[in-house]
């Protein structure tokens, strides 16, 4: 008998785009849903609440079939706001330098 996977909807064993797609062909049921309608809290209704608990168990993409985090890989760094904005204006102000230096 397969382990139940926490998040997964059609209950193959991972967390991946085919839960998402199956989730939200049932999301609004709003009494006597079942897991294999996205009822992953089982409070008989497919809501917000179920697709979080997908959300966070979400391990991959079905299409592609590869696309599964590794423990231990390394997170990529987002940028933050304030260098977002230092770059927007260094943008900026070569823009503005390559129009004023025109002849």
């Amino acid at each position: 008998t397969p382990i139940p996977v926490e998040g997964d909807v059609d209950s193959d064993g991972d967390v991946d785009f085919d839960d998402f797609l199956q989730l939200q062909i049932g999301f609004g049921i709003t009494s006597g849903a079942q897991r294999s309608d996205g009822d992953l809290d089982e409070d008989m209704d497919v809501d917000f609440g179920d697709f979080l608990i997908l959300q966070i168990n979400f391990t991959g993409d079905a299409l592609d079939g590869d696309l599964h985090v590794e423990s231990g890989a390394a997170a990529v760094p987002e940028p933050t706001s304030l260098m977002l904005l230092v770059l927007g204006a260094i943008s900026l102000l070569g823009s503005a330098r390559r129009q004023w230096s025109r002849p």
